[in-house]
């Protein structure tokens, strides 16, 4: 059964490329089967669904964590007389895409409101393996079952009529609606559309657009809300990891600082709209919200960065600590401000094989802009972007600036981000 659920991402995307525009509508009416049985619904957010169990059937809410998996929501239904037969119903509401394994697929006949329902069947040795997916429907809304091969004719039958009555995704917007939603606000023509992931907290698809632009393919992405408004996504959203930022008046001043821009996640102490602080010039600060004193203000925060390592060092990953120290210090950190930076850092990073590393310098500015009152004389905003890699990359190495010479009010900023393969 683990098996069914390896490829969450890549056949889901290939799926809907292929055929996306046979979806049914968003609110399919309930039939109730021919069967007598209770209804059972569960929730979450965005994700919900429900399915008729029969009277002489078991259920229970599984325990998740023995799937590897604590953002489910499941329902595990059982014949009395044959517990061995069990089936599970459900929505990992924290992944994105479906799977199957491909080894055999069929559409099923759910009734026309259920839009495509497919099954992808498995032979395991004497078990038949089966995962059903909606295709219309938001993913990963899934039902899967074991059974052993020699009593697939007598209890497969019965399992697909129960799943016939599973109702999901209730109020959201069905895949045919956001896709035609993110065609429209496109525009203009295009070479291939599809659903590439759904957000079930916020009830958001994601929507990829292939074009041709300057005789080169493209793609551009799209955010479809559970409104159905759709608005283009900017296609390199990261994190901005533990930036800190360091203040050094020339004498003790009353200072503010803002990021207009950013969608802070965390900050310390609080933000409100702000920072105000006295700060002193050995760079200690008084916060002003509620007296304490820190050593820098920290936050954490969304938004898009425009990186790559078409440049960079290509470092070893136990010769990462000597990079840092070396590479901080030549750009203007004092010890103590490249020291926490590693510290903070060199876990992630020392035990992989090689580390890509770069610093991202005008467009970090532009897409996580400071707003400091008084304006410092000095500033120095340290981003630096990485990734884990296997194997040696030779890139070029990029220019980097000169040593800052700290002149009059001194602010010094760090921070960085993984960026994902």
């Amino acid at each position: 059964m683990k098996k069914l659920l390896c490829i969450l991402f890549a056949v889901f995307l290939m799926m809907t490329l292929a055929a996306c525009g046979d979806a049914a509508g968003s609110n399919p009416e309930k039939i109730r089967p021919a069967y007598e049985g209770t209804e059972v619904r569960l929730e979450y957010e965005y994700a919900n669904l429900s399915v008729v169990v029969p009277e002489d059937w078991e259920y229970h809410k599984p325990d998740t964590e023995k799937y590897g998996a604590s953002n489910v929501i499941a329902l595990e239904l059982y014949p009395a007389e044959a517990p061995e037969i069990l089936v599970r119903v459900g929505c990992f509401v924290g992944a994105y895409g479906t799977c199957g394994t491909g080894k055999t697929f069929e559409d099923l006949d759910f009734g026309e409101d259920a839009g495509r329902v497919i099954k992808a069947t498995e032979i395991l040795g004497e078990t038949r393996s089966v995962m059903i997916t909606w295709e219309d429907k938001p993913p990963m809304y899934y039902a899967m079952y074991d059974i052993p091969e020699a009593s697939a004719a007598e209890w497969e039958p019965k399992i697909l009529e129960i799943l016939s009555s599973a109702v999901m995704a209730e109020g959201a917007l069905s895949r045919a609606d956001a896709e035609a939603a993110a065609a429209k606000a496109f525009g203009e023509e295009y070479q291939q559309l599809g659903a590439t992931d759904y957000d079930h907290d916020k009830g958001d698809w994601h929507i990829g657009i292939q074009y041709t632009c300057t005789g080169d393919p493209e793609w551009i992405r799209y955010t479809v809300h559970a409104d159905g408004t759709a608005e283009e996504a900017h296609p390199n959203e990261i994190t901005y990891y533990k930036p800190i930022i360091y203040l050094y008046p020339e004498t003790k001043t009353d200072i503010t600082v803002r990021l207009p821009k950013t969608d802070l996640t965390v900050t310390y102490p609080a933000y409100n709209d702000g920072w105000s602080v006295t700060a002193s010039p050995d760079g200690t600060l008084i916060n002003h919200a509620d007296g304490k004193e820190y050593s820098y203000l920290f936050w954490e925060g969304d938004g898009p960065l425009d990186a790559d390592f078409s440049e960079g060092f290509c470092v070893r990953g136990e010769d990462t600590a000597a990079f840092l120290q070396d590479t901080l210090s030549a750009l203007g950190l004092t010890p103590r401000e490249y020291n926490e930076f590693i510290v903070w850092w060199l876990p992630q990073m020392q035990n992989n094989a090689w580390n890509l590393i770069n610093f991202v310098w005008e467009e970090y500015d532009t897409a996580a802009p400071l707003d400091i009152t008084p304006a410092p004389d000095t500033l120095l905003r340290v981003f630096m972007v990485w990734q884990a890699s296997e194997y040696f990359v030779e890139i070029p190495a990029p220019n980097l600036p000169a040593t800052t010479e700290r002149n009059g009010f001194t602010v010094i900023e760090w921070g960085g981000t993984e960026i994902e393969k």
